[in-house]
């Protein structure tokens, strides 16, 4: 659906999120467990769907917003999913702080590593995985932007009628 190196910067966003996330579980003394694993399976989810939503923007931004730099694009993408990315962090947070809090023993370490994982997975969709898109097509020479807006022209194209008209 996008260029491929949206899904490669999607793909870094995402080892970078679990990186970080398991590091500092470690730090924060939680053990790896079954849980703990499908806590962090769930961030990985929830991380890629916050970096498409913003790849999406970036991708309608493109085909309609003319005379703009492709980083420009990029932060304005990235400020129209703001406020769509913080609520819907934040009332994770505050299902998870509520885990934490008053959640069994079972819980905690599953809270603890969704209550990371939010925050770093939210950070990395805006802070990592649009900037490395902007990167590559910097380095690319806006073929990245180029290919974008030309798939707007074959869709008209293709949305043509065939046949005679009535």
């Amino acid at each position: 659906r996008f260029e491929p190196f949206f899904g490669v910067a999607a793909i870094i966003a995402l080892v970078h999120d679990l990186t970080i996330v398991v590091l500092l579980a470690t730090l924060w003394k939680v053990q790896i467990t079954l849980e703990v694993v499908a806590a962090l399976m769930v961030l990985l989810g929830f991380s890629v769907n916050d970096t498409i939503v913003i790849f999406d923007r970036v991708r309608e931004n493109t085909r309609t917003v003319f005379g703009s730099t492709f980083r420009q694009l990029c932060n304005l993408s990235m400020n129209q999913s703001l406020s769509r990315t913080v609520i819907t962090s934040g009332t994770l947070l505050l299902a998870v702080l509520v885990l934490l809090v008053i959640g069994g023993e079972g819980l905690k370490p599953f809270a603890k590593v969704i209550l990371l994982g939010t925050i770093v997975g939210t950070y990395s969709s805006c802070f990592v995985a649009t900037p490395l898109v902007d990167k590559w097509n910097d380095y690319t020479n806006n073929r990245t932007q180029h290919a974008l807006a030309a798939r707007k022209k074959k869709k008209v194209e293709a949305a043509k009628p065939i046949g005679r008209a009535r």
